[in-house]
Formats: C-alpha cells, sequence, structure tokens
C-alpha cells in the first residue's frame, strides 16, 4: 500500500505543490485505498488506475518530495466513530462542496455539503465550453442529420448541480430521446469538467457555463492548496473538508 501510494500521490497533485498538501493528499489517498480493499474484499481486484478511483502512473511518477510524505504520514488513515471513511476527494469545488448524491452514494456525515471559501478564484473554478450542436447530437445519439427539440434537466441535486439530461432530437419523421447521466455526459465530453453547470444553446452551439472541477464531493485539492498557502496545516486541511473526523494510526 505504502509503495503504491508513493505513485498515487504525485499522480494526483504535483509533487512540488507545498508539502502540507502533498501530506493531506497522501493521507487521503490512503484512506481511500483501505476503504476500497475493504469493500472490495471479494472482487480480483481493489481499485482502478485511473480517476475512476485513483490515478496510479507508476514509477515514472516517482519522486522525493511525494514519497517523503509518504514516509512521514506512513499508516495515518481517516477515522469517523472508528470507522475508515469513504475518502473522497476532486480537483476543485469551485467554491461549494457536493453532497455525496451526486456520486450515487448515500449520506454520510463527514461528507457534507458546505461553502469552501479556498476554492473560489483558483484554478478552474469558472470555466466554460461551447460544443457545436451538430457534434453533441452526434456523440449523444451514434448518428448524424439531427434536430434538436429540447434539453432539460429533470433533476438537481440540492446544491443545484445536474445529476441527468433529457435531450430531444428529430431525425425529420420521429422523435428520438435520451437520458444521460451526467458522469457520462463528462466522459463523452471531458471538457464539462463537473456537474455544475448551466446550459445556453445559440447559433447553432451548445454552451456550458459552470464552475469546479471534478465531482465535488470530500477534499478539493486547489481548496488544500490555497489552505497551505495561508499557512494550514495538513490536519486542519483534512478535518476542514471532512467533518467532525480524527486521525488515526494504524501501522
Amino acid at each position: 500500500l505504502e509503495e503504491y501510494l508513493e505513485s498515487v500521490v504525485p499522480s494526483e497533485v504535483p509533487a512540488l505543490w507545498p508539502m502540507e498538501v502533498i501530506k493531506a493528499q497522501a493521507i487521503v489517498s490512503r484512506t481511500y485505498a483501505l476503504r476500497k480493499i475493504i469493500e472490495n474484499r471479494d472482487k480480483e481486484y481493489d481499485v482502478f488506475a485511473s480517476y475512476r478511483s485513483q490515478v496510479y502512473s507508476g514509477t515514472k511518477k516517482l519522486h522525493p518530495r511525494s514519497s517523503k510524505a509518504v514516509r512521514e504520514t506512513k499508516g495515518v488513515v481517516i477515522v469517523h466513530n472508528g470507522e475508515v471513511i469513504n475518502a473522497f476527494f476532486h480537483a476543485n469545488s469551485g467554491g461549494f462542496v457536493e453532497s455525496p448524491e451526486i456520486i450515487g452514494v448515500g449520506m454520510l456525515p463527514y461528507l457534507r455539503p458546505s461553502v469552501d471559501k479556498f476554492s473560489k478564484e483558483t484554478f478552474r473554478s469558472y470555466w466554460n465550453v461551447t460544443i457545436p450542436l451538430d457534434e453533441f447530437l452526434f456523440k449523444i445519439f451514434g448518428f448524424r442529420g439531427l434536430k434538436l427539440l429540447s434539453i432539460n434537466i429533470p433533476y438537481r441535486v440540492s446544491s443545484g448541480s445536474v445529476k441527468v439530461l433529457e435531450i430531444v432530437a428529430s431525425n425529420g419523421k420521429v422523435n428520438k430521446t435520451n437520458t444521460v447521466n451526467v458522469d457520462r455526459l463528462r466522459e463523452i465530453f471531458p471538457s464539462i469538467l463537473s456537474p455544475k453547470f448551466e446550459i445556453e444553446i445559440n447559433e447553432g452551439n451548445i454552451f456550458f457555463r459552470g464552475y469546479g472541477w471534478g465531482h465535488g464531493v470530500g477534499m478539493s485539492q486547489w481548496g488544500a492548496r490555497e489552505m497551505s498557502l495561508q499557512g494550514y496545516n495538513y490536519k486542519e486541511i483534512i478535518k476542514y473538508y471532512y467533518k467532525d473526523v480524527e486521525l488515526s494510526k494504524l501501522y
């Protein structure tokens, strides 16, 4: 696990970032991995090597600073009432940490929606992207020549984040409807950085304007960086993003 973390940590945050951020990421990534080991004990693997779990890039990402952070926090994990938590994290909350319902997880007492003042005005806290409408419809439906009739957002979570899009188009003869989960939408269009967005259609294009980068649950990496620059240590960073938790040294 510790060798695995020596690659994960610099794969997730730059090794030249402040040491307090790197230590926080080491503890968060250790906690996340251990929780997955527990949850997936009956499966043939514990975690994905990609963003679906946390990024693992092998030995090419090793760096002395991140390896030092892993060693200096060896065995330390985040617990709530003595239980290893689901330590979700993301790149940038955009100023608001999400409820775990956005990723299909039930309500957890240590993952509560909250304002995140440290992630405002940081890298990709705000973004916009323009996609040609014909390209958008082709990737959603799989064939060309469609005319968009409507895009509806039937459900948003309590923060306002989009859960699904309902897209209706016509080929001139019949109407076709496709309901797309926001996670699937972001896989198709990686430039849509988060589920926190509004939509506008104009002159053959669809505009997405949003804030944040990633699902928004748990620790914001860019917010943690800003906290460290303001003098907060790794323990304070962790307790800001995960509520009513403690750090426990397991080994």
